[in-house]
C-alpha cells in the first residue's frame, strides 16, 4: 500500500534579535567654543602681520609679493567697512591698489572703494616713519592667551582621537602671535628727558639703536 505523506514539520518562529548597544554620539565641535575668545575680539591673532616700508601692517592673511616688501596684502581682518586708503592711512602709508578676490585671482577696484566684508586686497606706498604701536591692550592679550590655552585644553580632553581632532587642533602660530603682542607690551619703552632730571632719577638710559 503507498506509504501516506510524512506530516510537516512546524517552521520554527523566527529568533527575535538581540538589540546592538546604541553607539554614542559624536560629541559636539562647538562644546568647546570659548566666550571670552569672542568678547574679546580675540580673531585678531587668527592672522598675522606683514612689514611695509617702516610700518606693519595687521590682518593678513596671505602677503601677495612673496619675499618682496609685503606692501600687497590679502586682508582676512579688520577692512570690513574700510577702504584700502584708510587700512594704508593708519600707518602714515598711501594706497597704490586695491582689489577684490585673492593674491592669485583679483579684480582690480579703487583704493576709495568700501568693502563689505573682512576680504580685500590692498597695496600700500611710501614710508611710515611712525613707529608701530601695539593693537591690542595687554589685557585684551592676556584674556586672549588664557581662552586659547581653555580651548586647547578641551579639544585635548574631548576630542583626542577622534575625526574631528586635527580639524579642531588650534594652530601654534596664533598662540605665538599672543605671546609676542604681551612681551611688546611688556618692553620698556623709552622717553627724552633732560640729562639733569635723568640723573636725579637715576634713569637708566636706553640703549642706542643699530
Amino acid at each position: 500500500a503507498p506509504t501516506s505523506a510524512p506530516t510537516p514539520a512546524p517552521t520554527p518562529a523566527p529568533a527575535t534579535p538581540t538589540p546592538s548597544p546604541s553607539s554614542p554620539s559624536p560629541p559636539d565641535p562647538d562644546q568647546c567654543d570659548n566666550a571670552a575668545w569672542d568678547a574679546n575680539d580675540c580673531d585678531f591673532f587668527n592672522f598675522g602681520v606683514s612689514p611695509c616700508n617702516g610700518a606693519t601692517l595687521p590682518g593678513v592673511s596671505e602677503n601677495c609679493t612673496g619675499t618682496g616688501t609685503g606692501c600687497k596684502v590679502h586682508i582676512g581682518y579688520g577692512i570690513a567697512g574700510y577702504n584700502c586708503s584708510q587700512y594704508c592711512g593708519n600707518h602714515s602709508l598711501g594706497c597704490s591698489g586695491a582689489w577684490y578676490g585673492t593674491c592669485e585671482d583679483e579684480t582690480p577696484t579703487l583704493c576709495s572703494t568700501i568693502f563689505d566684508e573682512n576680504d580685500a586686497l590692498c597695496e600700500c606706498e611710501g614710508f611710515s616713519t611712525k613707529s608701530s604701536a601695539p593693537k591690542t591692550s595687554l589685557h585684551q592679550a592676556e584674556t586672549c592667551l588664557a581662552a586659547f590655552d581653555e580651548y586647547k585644553a578641551c579639544v585635548e580632553e574631548k576630542f583626542s582621537g577622534t575625526p574631528e581632532y586635527e580639524e579642531l587642533w588650534p594652530a601654534p602660530e596664533i598662540r605665538d602671535r599672543i605671546v609676542a603682542a604681551i612681551e611688546k607690551h611688556e618692553q620698556p619703552s623709552c622717553v627724552n628727558i633732560p640729562k639733569s632730571v635723568a640723573e636725579k632719577l637715576r634713569a637708566i638710559p636706553c640703549p642706542l639703536s643699530s
